[in-house]
């Protein structure tokens, strides 16, 4: 047990430090970001109202402002109340980079593959095209959306494959964290897929049993499935309730 602890903390030590190193010319912050979502003025708008604890909520400021939904339940809502406005461009991205890329390298583990591939596939998915598209015009709300995904799906084949109800709502959690990015109308696409995708796995574990005798025969086990799948989006919604 101990052992593997100290397994995952280097695995969690080696995307940390691929995601700060990927930022390596912007760890003194001197080169602030001053695109899309990471407007220096905005983030303090944002950082002074959730400070001030909503006190001025009626406030003009708070309407200047409140295009960054400034979110407690939200990782980089809690990132711009801990560090300074003009540091938080680049931890947020540094932060949500390392949850992308070890978010897949659970999911590649979980789905089977050998370390050496899990790391090559995770680190892919974190350099790949689409993420330095999203990361390097600045628009942290895409990126915010797009990283929590490998963790719902990881999340989801747990519960699945492991037939624990207790990992339904943790993907319903990462799920809602994705909607609070801001690119609700891809949340929903991902939802919608996801959805899909749930039905495949339910599908996978007839085996070679028809179809009509596995849900004769298991059908507890279904029905449980099923509850398991509606406490995901249960939780989900309950998250994009703020």
């Amino acid at each position: 047990m101990k052992k593997r602890l100290i397994s995952e903390a280097l695995y969690i030590g080696a995307f940390l430090a691929l995601a700060v190193f990927f930022f390596f010319k912007n760890l003194g912050f001197e080169n602030i970001l001053s695109m899309g979502d990471t407007i220096p003025w905005l983030n303090q708008s944002l950082q002074d109202v959730m400070r001030a604890g909503f006190s001025y909520l009626w406030d003009s400021s708070y309407y200047m402002a409140s295009r960054g939904v400034p979110i407690f339940l939200k990782p980089s809502s809690l990132l711009l109340l801990i560090f300074p406005a003009q540091h938080y461009p680049q931890v947020s991205l540094m932060v949500h980079l390392f949850i992308a890329g070890y978010g897949m390298f659970l999911f590649l583990r979980q789905m089977k593959l050998v370390l050496p591939a899990a790391f090559f596939g995770a680190i892919a998915f974190m350099f790949t095209n689409d993420t330095l598209s999203l990361i390097l015009p600045g628009h942290l709300g895409k990126f915010e959306t797009f990283a929590f995904y490998p963790l719902v799906l990881y999340f989801l084949h747990r519960a699945m494959d492991e037939n624990r109800m207790r990992f339904f709502p943790f993907a319903g959690a990462f799920l809602g964290i994705a909607f609070l990015g801001g690119e609700v109308q891809v949340s929903l696409y991902f939802a919608v897929l996801l959805c899909f995708y749930f039905f495949y796995l339910l599908y996978r574990k007839k085996g070679d049993a028809t179809l009509a005798a596995y849900l004769k025969e298991q059908r507890p086990a279904v029905i449980k499935d099923v509850l398991g799948y509606v406490s995901l989006g249960v939780v989900a919604i309950l998250f994009t309730m703020q």
